[in-house]
């Protein structure tokens, strides 16, 4: 959506020249009531799982030593489409900060290094550097589940004095109090759903097979199916095919990923590559007549950019019109658009992979690319706010009387004074902030432009300040470019008519 609010940024630009010119927490469990249908949800259960193993059958061809197809059940089509709920940021935690993709790596590292005083809550830097997915708690019955992240863990005061006619929690930790002012650090976790349907998976049916071919395209195994892919390959001796099983756990699952990010030919990376070869970066090189170094920005910028890392990978692909330039996670995205009609556990299933929302509160409303939330969990304890008081020991299955209830409510982190209203941004500061070519983000400050120009060795008499004004267009070309290079701001502001042309 376009809004008013368009944030201008002055970016440094270099012009070609021809050559020669707190304390441990305790552990509560809470069952969660949802007022919008009136039943009782269980949530998903303390104990994380996803770390089994899950068997495929790969066929190879031997000649041209690259996969032809993988089949599977339901649990490798099911890790393969948890992906697209991911955020970008718990991509790149998870791949150590070395997923290759784009700028993120940057814009990641960066954000762990700037000082808690530039965002608007202690608690925004958490929810930037480990943002959650909307499908967490969906994904914990995934055989194999990459993400680390405990969906279901909340956290409330400790402090049994502060609690009135309102019993408040935070999805992330370091929110304030709002009584007694003291990080609200006592952790309880919903309970365990019972799960999906026994036969079928977290998203797809169970009780059949299915292919995916070695630049992710899935779809239901059978022999048109099958004949429609060996003729596409060019496969006309079968004799040349032989079949090999392997069993994926954690380690290989995150090593599929991110070939998935950085190769056109994942599965044979993963199935025929050693562990220590080096992948593929997607990374377009510069060949620019202008090139941007640096840009002084203000917070409204900084909030797009941090927004990027809370966007699940399918809410990218969707802005970016199913074109990300990311070819395989395009292929799988498009798979289950086009191939997957009858074989999506349901609507809400599909509508997750294909149009994943972010989690209560992420979303920066007042920006570019809002995304739409999940409405924060709304809950009640079977004892008055009085009794809460005396309860003795202070734990969710003591906490009972017959005077009544007591609603529990979420509260917003980015928002210092403890609301349960949507809204508000992440970043913070009077002043302005340096944002590099890479989208490295760090305060504004003459010492650090100067270092930025030191460590690219730029003559001053090449650059030329200009101002440019970001609309909803720009700011997804910044997007699109920060997948797939690590010159974002050159590619998002330089028109292309004054880009310099490879020649061949």
């Amino acid at each position: 959506m376009l809004v008013s609010r368009r944030p201008n940024v002055t970016a440094l630009i270099k012009s070609w020249q021809p050559l020669g010119s707190g304390g441990e927490s305790e552990e509560i469990t809470l069952r969660c009531y949802n007022f919008d249908n009136i039943s009782w949800v269980s949530m998903a259960g303390s104990g994380l799982s996803g770390n089994g193993k899950i068997r495929v059958k790969f066929l190879v061809d031997k000649e041209k030593k690259k996969v032809v197809f993988a089949e599977s059940g339901k649990e490798f089509v099911d890790v393969l489409l948890s992906f697209l709920t991911l955020p970008i940021g718990t991509i790149v935690r998870l791949l150590g900060k070395e997923s290759s993709l784009g700028c993120f790596d940057e814009l990641y590292k960066s954000v762990e290094s700037l000082d808690e005083s530039h965002f608007q809550t202690k608690a925004c830097k958490n929810m930037l550097l480990k943002p959650h997915s909307a499908a967490g708690q969906h994904c914990e019955d995934l055989v194999v589940r990459i993400d680390d992240t405990d969906h279901r863990k909340i956290y409330v005061c400790s402090q049994r004095e502060c609690f009135s006619d309102v019993f408040y929690y935070s999805s992330v930790p370091d929110v304030l109090c709002r009584e007694c002012r003291k990080s609200m650090e006592r952790s309880w976790s919903w309970l365990k759903s019972s799960g999906v349907a026994k036969d079928d998976g977290v998203f797809v049916r169970g009780g059949r097979n299915y292919a995916t071919t070695d630049n992710l395209q899935v779809f239901l195994a059978n022999t048109d199916n099958l004949m429609n892919l060996l003729h596409e390959m060019g496969v006309e001796d079968v004799t040349m095919l032989e079949e090999k099983t392997s069993e994926l756990g954690l380690e290989e699952i995150k090593n599929l990923l991110k070939r998935m990010l950085t190769s056109d030919q994942p599965l044979t990376g993963l199935l025929l590559s050693p562990p220590d070869e080096p992948t593929r970066t997607n990374v377009l090189p510069s060949m620019d007549l202008f090139k941007v170094i640096h840009a002084e920005v203000g917070e409204e910028f900084c909030n797009l950019l941090f927004l990027f890392l809370t966007l699940p990978l399918g809410h990218v692909i969707k802005l970016l019109g199913g074109s990300s330039s990311i070819s395989c996670i395009d292929n799988l995205y498009k798979s289950v658009e086009n191939n997957m009609n009858g074989l999506m556990n349901s609507d809400r299933c599909r509508d997750m992979v294909l149009s994943p929302m972010l989690p209560p509160f992420f979303s920066c409303c007042d920006y570019f690319l809002k995304g739409n939330e999940v409405l924060a969990t709304v809950s009640s304890v079977a004892c008055c706010n009085i009794c809460i008081k005396e309860c003795s020991p202070f734990t969710f299955d003591k906490m009972k009387c017959s005077h009544g209830n007591t609603e529990v409510l979420a509260v917003n982190p980015k928002v210092p004074t403890m609301t349960t209203e949507t809204g508000g941004g992440y970043a913070k500061g009077t002043g302005t902030f340096l944002v590099t070519n890479e989208l490295g983000v760090a305060p504004f400050s003459l010492v650090n432009s100067l270092r930025a120009l030191k460590e690219k060795e730029h003559s001053i008499s090449k650059l030329v300040a200009t101002d440019f004004i970001f609309r909803e267009v720009e700011v997804l070309n910044l997007l699109r470019a920060a997948l797939v290079s690590r010159e974002a701001l050159t590619l998002a502001c330089l028109p292309t008519k004054q880009k310099r042309r490879p020649h061949y």
